[in-house]
């Protein structure tokens, strides 16, 4: 007797779920975090339906929090600050002001590069984190790309992608 199809495809959707595989890349200055007291984050990116960012952003925000060396300043204080200096995009020329008004030394840009899903349910995950001082020099800089297989969580999967990052710049 032959098995059916559906549980074929149980066993098959088993097998594949377990694949998963985070790929980080950092690099950073010798003396990295060094110096560094009050980091402001932006999150920078495109805005996907899929992507929950206040979720991705308060992850962040907490996981930054738990480096005991500097103090974090969320998002949703760096916004208020754009909007009170008539900012209406961050970009790293603007940086300096908005650090400034922040009383920060470091920026942190966050940004979901891209994110995607194939036939065959596996999922990507690209993220970048850097770390620019006050005067424009590139503290930290690091990518990481997941993959993962089955019915994965994109939202998790990009906060994981994000720890990736984290983890190894500060090890």
């Amino acid at each position: 007797m032959r098995p059916t199809l559906g549980l074929g495809l149980s066993f098959m959707a088993l097998a594949v779920g377990v694949s998963a595989g985070y790929h980080p890349d950092v690099e950073k200055v010798s003396d990295f975090p060094a110096g560094i007291k009050v980091v402001a984050l932006v999150l920078k990116g495109p805005r996907l339906p899929s992507v929950d960012c206040l979720k991705f952003e308060d992850h962040a925000v907490e996981r930054l929090q738990e480096i005991k060396s500097f103090t974090i300043i969320p998002m949703a204080n760096v916004r208020q600050a754009m909007f009170d200096i008539g900012m209406t995009e961050f970009d790293t020329a603007n940086g300096p002001a908005l650090l400034d008004r922040l009383g920060a030394d470091t920026l942190c840009e966050a940004a979901i590069l891209g994110v995607g899903i194939n036939v065959c349910l596996r999922q990507t995950a690209k993220v970048e984190v850097r770390m620019i001082s006050k005067d424009g020099k590139m503290l930290m800089r690091g990518q990481c790309y997941g993959v993962k297989t089955g019915f994965p969580n994109l939202n998790k999967e990009l906060r994981n992608t994000f720890d990736e990052i984290i983890d190894k710049a500060f090890k």
